[in-house]
């Protein structure tokens, strides 16, 4: 398999060149990476409904948010740590977990050639993307980076939904 290569900015989402302004299927993801292998996550339940679940490339270290509605991705988390960590979920017991694995594509922000791992000193939070307090807003992207001991942990990217 060749090197992923993912890049992104407040316009759009990419990898290995097959570009997103909106949200993609997972099928469509799945087939840029180049890899079926998904295992299924927690559901993530709101008013006693189940709305998304959490999916995971874990040898590719990547992580997707997917609705049940649409099968569109909400979410694609880039794991760069390479220690999992055990931290609370906004969900309550359920949540996203670190992928078996971490990303060792290339990723590009703000046209910056990023790999793990990366010291967040490093991470580039001007640019397209302007990082404010690790969130940055775009037309049809958003992102958020996460930061450990000085060390990026993960960057995931958000689509924005109507």
């Amino acid at each position: 398999m060749n090197e992923i290569r993912i890049s992104a900015n407040g316009d759009a989402f990419t990898v290995n060149g097959q570009l997103w302004t909106a949200a993609p299927l997972v099928e469509q993801l799945c087939h840029a990476l180049g890899s079926n292998e998904l295992t299924d996550g927690d559901p993530v339940i709101v008013g006693g409904k189940t709305i998304a679940k959490f999916r995971y490339f874990d040898d590719l270290g990547v992580a997707v948010l997917q609705s049940i509605l649409d099968a569109k991705l909400w979410r694609i988390t880039i794991y760069m740590e390479t220690s999992p960590r055990n931290r609370p979920s906004p969900y309550g017991n359920t949540g996203q977990r670190p992928p078996k694995k971490v990303f060792r594509g290339q990723l590009e922000i703000n046209g910056k050639q990023l790999r793990s791992p990366l010291r967040f000193a490093q991470f580039p939070l001007k640019g397209e993307f302007e990082f404010i307090n690790h969130k940055a807003s775009g037309a049809n992207v958003q992102a958020f980076v996460a930061e450990d001991s000085g060390i990026t942990e993960y960057v995931s990217f958000e689509f924005n939904r109507e």
